[in-house]
Formats: C-alpha cells, structure tokens, sequence
C-alpha cells in the first residue's frame, strides 16, 4: 500500500513539473494556457518551486508591451505614471496612465521625444512629480520642464568638463539639484533653483576611471557612485560646494555596475558581478554592509530600489528581472520573476512604492503592473482561482501537455474538461 501511495505521488510530481515547465514556455505567447497550467500544476503538487512558477505567470500576465525597438534607458515617476524610454539617440516621453486605468483610454506611442546630443544619448532621469527631467549625452546635460509632458522644452543645459560625456544623471526630489558622474569620472553638483541660469556648484574626481552609475536620495545630500575600476562610494552633498566622500563601499573581487539609494538616503543596493549588497548609511557612523546574496544573473546591469528600501528590482544578463523583498535587508526574499522576451535586460526603473516597474533592452522594453503582487505573493492559489473555478482543460490539451496522464486521476471519466482549480489527486 505504502509503495502504491509513493509511486502516485512520485507520478503527481513528475506531472506538475511538467505542466510548470509547458507554463513557462507558453508564457510569451498564450497567457491564457500558460496560466491554466501553471494553476494546474500547483493543485497537483504545491511544491515551493511550482508555487514559484504559479506567481510568475499570474506576475507576467500584468505587464503591457510599450515598444518592440530597442531601449536603453530607463525613468520612471514616484507614482510610475509617467515614463521616459530611450534609445540612445532620445528619449521618449510616456504617459502610462491608460496602461494602469484602462478605462481611461488607451497611448501605444510616446507623445513627446527628449532629444540627445550629437552623438546621442547616455541617461535620464525624471523628478518624483515628473514634471522635470534630465538627459545627457556627449556634450553635457539638458534639463526639460514636463510640466506640458506632450510638448518638452528645454530649459537649462549644464556643459560638461572638459568635453567628457555624461555616463549617469540624477535629480533631487524638488528639482532644485541635478548630480551628474561623467567618462572622467569626475561628480559635478549643480544647483536648478534659478531654473535659467543653473549654477555648477563643484565638480569632484569620484573615481579614477569613467562613472558606471549614480543615484541620489530624495533630498539630494546622499550620493553613491559606481565607476568601471570597481569602485562604489557614498558622498554627503550637504555643502553641495564641497561634497565629502563618507566612505568606499566596493569590494576588491568584484566589479559593481550598478547602484541605487532609497529616499532617505540610508539604504545602498550595489549590483556588482552576479553578486549584491545591501548597505546601511547611518550619519556619522561607518557604513555597514547587512548582507551580501546571488543575484542571481550572469551580469548585473541595473538596479532599483523602491522609496523605503522595502523592494528592488534587479536586472542584467537574462531575459527576466527579479524582485526582492528587502524590508529585512539581512534576509532577502526572492518575490518574483518579470519574465520578458530572449534579450537581456539592459536598463530598469521602480516607482516609490514598488507598483509599477519598467524594463527594458534590445528587445524593447515592457511595463509591470505590481500593484496586486503582495496579494499574489501571499496565496497565488486565491488570486489564480478567483472568478476562475469554472476554467477547465480540455482532453486534446490534457493530451498534449501531460503526455497522457491518466486523466482519472485527477477528474471523472465522464468529464469533458478538467477544472484546474478544483483538480482531485488519487
């Protein structure tokens, strides 16, 4: 009797994976199927593994598909409504409100484009509102005013030294100071308060070869820099006229590209390799490093953090995004794949409170829709079952997807279609 009851239980895992393995291959192309699997495969054997998978697909099928061209940056604001995507010669400008409220009409193209320099485009960033932004590019930095986000004027443009090019921009909260790290990699901090005439307040030589990245809290006094020698260092700007290194952040071993700081300026995410960091930035006190994990990708190109530190969104060498529940940074908890096409993942953005995420790369680049993923993470059976009970799998795809499992198994003879959310292990 034990045996018989092992080898059905052997025989329900064997099949669960299978329809979880048919769920991810599907989810490109037919979310529908891919979701009545992947349901299926977690009612048969609710391994931690298939849950994983049940909360990818029901994830996937929240994101809308902004364009198929090829995108290079990335910049999101703090309600994740509004978007710049750029393709290294500009920027378009995004309005994602119908993507979340359908009901409000739907936008399949940017209404606006940010122009780059001659030689195109290296970065942007947008303000928390989204009614500012900045871009840069080989001849310096541009600032826009959105405040008509469908037609962006040109309001400042701060010259880089020496001819260098921008390689990462940043704006506080306000709007009022703009950072900017460049190929020498020199930090140069500018003050917007006179909108038209912008003052460059310093400029500092962060690294000892050209900025990788740059990000900036809230109110503009914490910077953290990333450079492509290997280096990651936190800044104070407090005296934007003398910024003050407060520490280096980097590891010999590794080669961090990329970084981001939470609003307050007391949470550091460093990508570096395949690895990441989380860092806590206590005043006056040395910073300390919580916890260093896998990423886990090959390469790690970006990096998002949401206001509170709580979420983060890392990207890089892989087709797939992953967040991570950081509210205790000593713990991290994968909470979900952002499943996208067969490209890597190049640039990404995080709205302030993690509910809307944007990717993007060769493959174009993709809106995430976030706002029910605690609702997902806690019971994906709930959310996948819900007003679903009825949705069923027809014998022709039982066939094709199990290989012919009995399908006794798990429903009657007599059934015409097996109801994934209700499905019977004998």
């Amino acid at each position: 009797m034990r045996e018989h009851a092992d080898a059905a239980s052997q025989r329900h895992e064997a099949l669960a994976y299978r329809l979880a393995f048919h769920a991810a291959e599907l989810v490109d192309t037919d979310r529908a199927a891919a979701r009545m699997l992947a349901i299926a495969a977690f009612e048969i054997h609710p391994a931690e593994e298939i849950r994983a998978q049940l909360i990818d697909t029901l994830v996937w099928g929240e994101n809308v598909r902004l364009r198929t061209a090829s995108a290079w940056q990335t910049a999101l604001s703090a309600d994740g409504r509004a978007a710049l995507i750029g393709d290294g010669a500009a920027a378009g400008v995004w309005d994602l409100t119908s993507r979340l409220d359908p009901k409000t009409g739907e936008v399949t193209e940017a209404f606006a484009t940010l122009k780059g320099g001659r030689n195109g485009q290296t970065a942007v960033e947008l303000t928390p509102d989204g009614r500012a932004a900045i871009s840069g590019g080989d001849e310096g930095a541009t600032i826009w005013d959105l405040g008509d986000p469908a037609k962006p004027i040109g309001s400042a443009t701060l010259p880089s030294q020496d001819g260098a090019s921008v390689e990462a921009v940043a704006l506080s909260a306000d709007g009022r100071r703009a950072v900017i790290a460049d190929f020498h990699g020199e930090l140069a901090v500018w003050d917007l308060s006179d909108g038209a005439r912008p003052k460059r307040r310093s400029t500092t030589r962060a690294h000892n070869s050209y900025a990788v990245d740059l990000d900036l809290s809230s109110d503009g006094r914490v910077a953290v820099t990333s450079a492509d020698d290997g280096t990651v260092r936190s800044w104070y700007l407090t005296d934007p006229a003398n910024p003050v290194k407060t520490a280096d952040l980097s590891d010999p071993t590794n080669t961090p590209t990329a970084v981001a700081v939470s609003a307050d300026g007391r949470t550091v995410l460093v990508g570096a390799a395949a690895q990441l960091e989380v860092w806590r930035l206590e005043g006056s006190s040395p910073p300390r490093r919580v916890t260093r994990f896998e990423g886990p990708l090959a390469g790690i190109s970006s990096v998002s953090l949401s206001s509170d530190g709580g979420t983060a969104l890392v990207t890089g060498e892989s087709s797939s995004g992953l967040l991570w529940n950081l509210s205790n940074p000593s713990a991290p908890v994968l909470l979900a794949r952002l499943k996208g096409d067969d490209h890597d993942i190049d640039s990404s953005a995080l709205s302030a409170d993690g509910g809307v995420a944007l990717t993007a790369g060769a493959g174009g680049s993709t809106m995430w829709d976030l706002r029910s993923l605690a609702e997902i993470v806690a019971d994906p059976e709930a959310v996948a079952c819900d007003g679903r009970l009825g949705a069923e799998i027809s014998r022709a795809d039982w066939i094709r997807f199990t290989g012919q499992a009995d399908w006794s198994d798990y429903g009657r003879a007599d059934w015409d279609g097996l109801p994934v959310c209700r499905i019977r292990n004998t």
